[in-house]
């Protein structure tokens, strides 16, 4: 037995770090082609919205945007509501396509006009959109503030934003450390990984 081991050692060390790579290359490549799918299927959605004089837009698509947020199938970690779909959409078709077209789906420039009107009209209702509830909520009511000329109301909300903004420091500085540990481990598993393995050759 020992005789074996010793005279198929490589087989035996390498063959199972090869079909573990390829098995990982696998499952990394179906996940990015499902995702790839639904993707698809979204943006081949929005389009046949705006082609589309009787389905309710804005309904519509505060469903895929449902969707999207509970599902977790479909690659958009940033997205957050319908502006940021459309934004998202129409930044891929324009920017990233010469002829208007992305994942084989063809937008006609009167459809990419229709949604970037629709993107301005959301804005001007709501110019903090994008931001996440919690700083949409400042940022409103700080816009309110001095609307209204309400100015004790206004320095109240930048002192809480503040407070906020030094949170987010505290947290990114302690994610820095974290992080820094986390490599330095990393490396030391990988060389220790690497020498204990050429000493068993060896041995």
């Amino acid at each position: 037995m020992l005789e074996f081991l010793k005279n198929n050692m490589f087989e035996l060390i390498f063959i199972p770090i090869f079909l573990i790579f390829y098995l990982s290359f696998f499952i990394v490549y179906l996940k990015i082609f499902i995702d790839r799918k639904n993707e698809r299927r979204i943006v081949n959605t929005v389009n046949n919205i705006f082609n589309s004089a009787e389905l309710d837009k804005e309904h519509t698509l505060n469903l895929i945007v449902k969707e999207i947020l509970t599902s977790k199938k479909i690659p958009y970690s940033d997205i957050k509501n319908s502006c940021d779909l459309l934004e998202y959409i129409f930044r891929k078709v324009t920017i990233n396509s010469h002829n208007n077209t992305y994942l084989g789906i063809k937008f006609e420039n009167e459809t990419l006009i229709k949604i970037q009107n629709f993107i301005i009209n959301i804005k001007n209702k709501d110019p903090f959109i994008s931001l996440n509830s919690q700083y949409n909520y400042y940022f409103s009511s700080i816009y309110k503030a001095i609307n209204e000329n309400n100015k004790d109301y206004g320095l109240s909300m930048l002192n809480q934003l503040s407070k906020e903004f030094e949170t987010i420091d505290e947290i990114i500085i302690q994610q820095n450390k974290r992080n820094k540990i986390s490599y330095f481990v990393s490396c030391l598993g990988v060389i220790l990984t690497i020498f204990f393995g050429i000493f068993s050759l060896i041995k």
